[in-house]
């Protein structure tokens, strides 16, 4: 199932393409697991790396695998 985001999201009035709202998304779920306690860079370019191969997967549920498991 490939992951698609209902409602464009817009930043400046621009819409963001499918690459960066993935990597916000799976940025934002790290955040949450972590308690806030996640490094903003590392996690973004972890979720750089991980977009190449799991970019048609919802970010949110990538998040949880890599984190450990469903929370």
């Amino acid at each position: 199932m490939t992951w698609q985001q209902e409602v464009p999201p817009t930043m400046l009035g621009e819409n963001l393409d499918h690459r960066r709202q993935w990597q916000h998304d799976f940025v934002v779920e790290w955040h949450r697991l972590s308690e806030g306690c996640a490094d903003l860079e590392q996690t973004t370019n972890f979720a750089i790396e991980l977009y190449a191969p799991k970019g048609n997967r919802n970010p949110v549920e990538v998040a949880r695998e890599e984190w450990g498991g469903p929370l």
